[in-house]
């Protein structure tokens, strides 16, 4: 699986899971040092996406969110909402370099999202 977070004007370095992604790896391999640290940067008025799946959303995780002040969209389980969020990683992997996270603009909303 690749995992990536993208914005309109930021993108992480795409990630390479190897095996299952399980809540304790999300948490210790994407959440605390790719994107906590992208959030903070750009501020309080950031907001992590999620497609709600069980690494996503268990105990530990929604504890380590709270704990980094990391505001999360909410949406109900199984819903693709406006636009599946699976379909931004094309897009992702097709346009240029990442821009730093302090390039970003108060308002800006983060999605971060996987893909396998």
């Amino acid at each position: 699986m690749v995992w990536g977070g993208i914005s309109t004007r930021l993108r992480t370095p795409l990630y390479h899971v190897v095996g299952n992604l399980t809540n304790v790896r999300y948490q210790n391999e994407i959440l605390q040092p790719l994107v906590v640290p992208d959030l903070q940067a750009i501020g309080p008025s950031a907001i992590l996406q999620d497609d709600n799946a069980p690494p996503h959303r268990s105990a530990a995780v929604n504890n380590f969110i709270h704990q980094a002040r990391v505001n999360r969209m909410l949406w109900p389980a199984n819903s693709a909402g406006p636009e599946p969020p699976r379909a931004h990683v094309g897009r992702a992997l097709s346009s240029g370099t990442a821009t730093s996270p302090s390039s970003c603009q108060s308002g800006s909303t983060v999605a971060y999202i996987y893909a396998t």
